[in-house]
């Protein structure tokens, strides 16, 4: 009774679906005033080996099987028709290159079988993310950005067969949602599997392995290792599913009648396949030959539990059998010559960017342009797309994987960026290659605001793309603009909830901002999203080292260590902890193994240098700094270690020449400038060394840069004089500031050089007029002024500053009265009612 019942509903299930009206059909062999008298299409793709994500075991040996069908004498479809895409072949941009490929060789009352058996996930269901078909090179997160197909553009693909092609039917034959284990869990292959379920065009037959809320199966019991929806799948429109011997047809109903029904009792009623499209439609014919095959029970190898891939053919083979032979000898061998390129990467030129000849988009531009080649232009045109994508979706997915490219991709970036230049507005996929056209253009540009652009401009093609956020997120962080960074960040979690680097990055963000237990929270998040990735304890051991929890920062570093142990960071900061408790041995191995894993970057030498420094290890630590310098003679950090290691070794000649060298690095470092100064004087040389020091007092704000000029000029100011006309000589920059230039004429004043001291004071003075910053001169200041307008004949001006210097508490009357100096004011009224009102002594 339960049986009959179950039976009814399926039944009743199938005829509701059943009753679309208009819809048409989908078959092989041309027997019913429903089947198209077109040619039959087939993109069939099968896989279970996967590069980032959990295999299946049998979906390519479905996917085979089909295959084997369709080529089959009975139903022969030509191998020319058929794209047959397994395992490490079927990459999302072989996929969309096969979809492009029946767009330009489908044609009105053609038939078109899209076949798929693998992964199928969503990690957040939204309009334009409502399910995956997940490709071989699928990331484990953030499905948007390479390695998946979406059933957005799938179902678009379809329907531009029936609408811009007329084809006459498409029939869509899925097997995924095999597993609950992917990044959007049972949920997002349960939404998956509901999104397939949605109506789509009349006209698309749909052949679904189950319903909503339901996982595929697959195990060695069918077929000796397949899935269950494609074993039974197979046996009925070999014949089983037909319930009138007479006609060997397979109508939709048939299979409708059969599949479900079989696959249930065969799962105990957990996977139930849906069949949807007109009831009449015929889909597929048969033969006694089909039937009796269909009628075989496999012998079931229990050891045989993992049937091994079958190795897929190679490019050439694949051409041998296919149109390329029919094809006159001269376009075949071009045709050849062209996958060849293709193979080589060399698709805008040759092995060197001059040679446009021997690439492939020389032959295609002239197989293009060929009447005798136009057999082979769908292939050619999706093929050549296909390619020019390749490698910017081998950077996408080294984005996706935290992983840095060490050197830049040029032919990758020209090679999508022609992409988008060639590639038809109206194709389906011009958005998508829009978009990644202008990720890539975005981080290969020195200007910042036109990245930032550019990457707004991929967000309005691809709205929900979560390597766009994280871009931006990136861009923002790097103009330590970290609200808009943490802003973008958190949209490419809501976008890819299990992808770990932007979550990473945004405990970066707030480690940034001292906010250690929202940056812990982060870290901690990410590790336990991808606990093989070395970067999240890395960070969690740096976090924790700087709130000196040594014990933990050593678990993190030793965790990153284990995760990875090429990595140098990790064992620099290993090594660090070790410093810090004082086990010295196992700290220097550490800080050696960073050097032997990098050699690349002076910056490991460099700290071991710093550490052999501490320890009190002169010798070793300057063969490190020289080590460094070897890797990049640039470098600031081992220049300055050198300079000062030299200093102490009383080599003082050899320690100006790494402080210079350091110095032109960083020609503003005022502290350089004073210790080149400060050394020059110590090997008698201070005409060099106050040269530097008067760079230094240029800059500003240094204090003990104008204690030691101050101290110069007292003690010789003949020295500081000589210093300050050999610093004029080497000078790039005049405009010097206020304070520089009353240094100078002070200098010039107590060499009794009036002229010139008159001209920089008065440089001086005209600077904090123009000032925004409130500049005071002190009552000194004030007196030298006077001194110098006094000295050059200009009584008015030189009373003003002194009244300025006694206002401001100028009080040394003796030196008044000795300064040969005031000697043109001295007797004037004007300055003996200025002694009158501030000196005690009334006879000055």
């Amino acid at each position: 009774m339960k049986r009959l019942l179950f039976l009814f509903c399926c039944l009743f299930v199938i005829n509701c679906l059943y009753a679309q009206p208009g819809v048409k059909g989908v078959t092989v062999n041309n027997t019913d005033k429903n089947v198209s008298t077109g040619k039959t299409w087939a993109l069939i793709i099968g896989i279970s080996e996967y590069q980032n994500i959990d295999d299946l075991r049998y979906a390519h040996k479905d996917a085979e099987a089909f295959y084997k069908y369709l080529r089959t004498p009975q139903v022969n479809v030509p191998t020319e028709n058929i794209k047959l895409l397994l395992n490490k072949d079927a990459t999302s941009a072989e996929i969309y290159g096969a979809l492009d490929w029946l767009t330009e060789s489908v044609k009105e009352n053609d038939r078109v079988i899209f076949y798929f058996s693998g992964h199928g996930d969503v990690e957040k269901k939204t309009i334009y993310q409502n399910g995956f078909l997940l490709a071989y090179d699928s990331p484990t997160s953030a499905y948007m950005t390479k390695g998946s197909i979406g059933l957005t553009y799938l179902q678009s693909y379809l329907d531009s067969y029936i609408v811009k092609n007329k084809a006459k039917d498409v029939l869509l034959i899925v097997d995924a949602c095999k597993s609950g284990k992917l990044a959007g869990g049972v949920q997002g292959a349960q939404a998956t599997m509901k999104a397939l379920n949605e109506h789509w065009n009349g006209q698309i037959t749909k052949i679904l392995s189950a319903q909503e809320g339901e996982l595929s199966l697959e195990d060695a019991k069918w077929g000796a290792g397949r899935g269950v929806f494609s074993y039974y799948l197979l046996k009925g429109i070999q014949g089983l599913a037909n319930r009138n011997a007479d006609d060997h047809l397979i109508t939709t109903m048939e299979l409708g009648n059969y599949l479900p029904i079989i696959v249930s009792e065969e799962t105990n009623a957990s996977q139930n396949p849906k069949i949807e499209g007109d009831a009449k439609r015929v889909l597929f014919t048969y033969d006694d030959v089909l039937l009796a095959e269909a009628k075989k029970v496999e012998m079931v190898n229990p050891k045989d539990q993992m049937i091994a891939a079958v190795k897929p053919r190679k490019e050439k083979e694949k051409r041998e059998k296919g149109f390329a032979d029919k094809l006159d000898s001269t376009i075949n061998n071009s045709y050849l010559k062209y996958m060849n390129f293709v193979e080589k990467g060399w698709l805008l030129w040759g092995n060197r960017q001059s040679d446009t000849i021997n690439c492939a988009l020389n032959i295609y531009n002239k197989l293009l342009n060929n009447p005798a080649a136009i057999s082979i232009r769908p292939s050619l045109k999706s093929s050549f797309l296909t390619a020019l994508q390749k490698g910017a979706q081998s950077k996408l997915d080294s984005l996706i994987k935290g992983q840095v490219a060490k050197k830049y991709d040029y032919r990758a970036y020209q090679e999508i960026l022609y992409a988008s230049r060639i590639i038809d507005k109206t194709h389906i996929l011009y958005n998508y290659v829009q978009s990644r056209a202008l990720y890539f253009n975005a981080f290969n540009t020195d200007s910042t605001e036109k990245s930032l652009k550019m990457l707004h401009q991929a967000l309005v093609l691809e709205g929900e793309a979560a390597y766009l956020y994280f871009g931006l997120g990136f861009t923002y962080q790097q103009m330590n603009k970290l609200d808009s960074a943490a802003y973008y960040y958190d949209k490419a979690i809501e976008f890819a909830p299990t992808w770990s680097y932007p979550i990473n990055n945004l405990g970066m963000i707030y480690a940034a901002e001292k906010n250690y237990e929202k940056a812990k929270t982060y870290y901690i998040r990410a590790l336990e999203m991808n606990k093989g990735e070395w970067r999240h304890p890395l960070n969690l051991g740096k976090l924790y080292f700087s709130n000196e929890e040594y014990d933990k920062a050593m678990d993190m570093f030793k965790l990153a260590i284990k995760t990875d142990t090429t990595i140098a960071n990790s064992h620099q900061g290993l090594a660090s902890v070790y410093y810090q408790q004082k086990q010295f041995d196992k700290a220097l191995y550490h800080y050696k193994k960073s050097t032997e894993l990098d050699l690349e970057d002076p910056i490991w030498f460099n700290t071991l240098a710093e550490f052999y420094e501490l320890v009190g290890d002169t010798t070793n630590a300057v063969n490190s700094y020289l080590n460094a310098l070897k890797i990049d003679s640039t470098s600031i950090f081992a220049n300055k270690g050198l300079g000062y290691l030299s200093f102490k070794l009383k080599k003082i000649e050899t320690a100006i020449n790494f402080y210079k060298a350091a110095l032109s690095q960083q020609p503003k470092d005022q502290k350089i400038l004073i210790t080149i100064g400060l050394l020059y004087k110590e090997i008698d040389k201070p005409f060099e060394g106050y040269s530097y020091l008067f760079k230094s007092a240029e800059l500003g704000l240094d204090s003990l840069t104008y204690s030691y000029i101050t101290d110069g000029i007292n003690k010789s100011p003949l020295h500081v004089l000589e210093g300050f006309k050999l610093y004029l000589k080497t000078a790039t920059n005049q405009n010097v500031g206020a304070t520089f230039n009353y240094w100078v004429g002070k200098t010039f004043y107590q060499n009794n050089d009036f002229i010139n001291a008159l001209n920089y004071f008065e440089k001086s003075i005209a600077d904090v007029a123009g000032s925004t910053h409130k500049v005071l001169f002190d009552s000194y200041a004030y007196y030298n002024f006077a001194g110098a307008y006094a000295a050059n004949g200009d009584s008015v001006k030189s009373l003003k500053y002194l009244q300025l210097a006694l206002d401001n508490g100028y009080s040394d009357y003796n030196f008044i009265k000795k300064d040969k100096i005031l000697i043109n004011i001295k007797k004037t009224l004007a300055f003996k009612a200025l002694m009158k009102k501030y000196s005690v002594d009334k006879k000055i």
